[in-house]
């Protein structure tokens, strides 16, 4: 790649393809059916996260933030979430808490890859 040359490199790792390549590319079928700069999909990539706060919380003290959705909470500091794009604003809130614990899964492309299966329902 260092020398202008193409590489193919099949992966489902967003974590590993963002570090050795600039686009993506999404076969389908044996063909190509959509390339995307790999910072677009690491927006769009969705991504767990779990916190552990030593007080209690509701879903309301994470809801509305950019890119989080699904936000459940159980025993009143645990909460598991999904979320897109920039952590920033979902860091800021858990810093207003007590944090014992904080776990973000790397973003996977199966999601990603999925969603250009799902968009083309006739197969083509």
């Amino acid at each position: 790649a260092a020398e202008g040359r193409t590489v193919f490199l099949s992966s489902h790792s967003l974590d590993e393809v963002q570090h050795v390549a600039d686009r993506v590319g999404v076969i389908r079928d044996g063909r190509l059916v959509a390339t995307e700069v790999v910072e677009v999909l690491r927006d769009r990539a969705i991504r767990e996260v779990d916190i552990h706060v030593a007080e209690p919380v509701t879903a309301a003290d994470f809801a509305g933030l950019p890119g989080v959705q699904d936000v459940v909470v159980a025993d009143g500091g645990r909460v598991h979430l999904s979320a897109t794009g920039d952590l920033d604003a979902l860091v800021k809130a858990v810093a207003r808490f007590h944090v014992l614990d904080l776990l973000s899964q790397p973003a996977d492309l199966d999601e990603i890859f999925l969603t250009y299966y799902r968009d083309d329902d006739d197969g083509a």
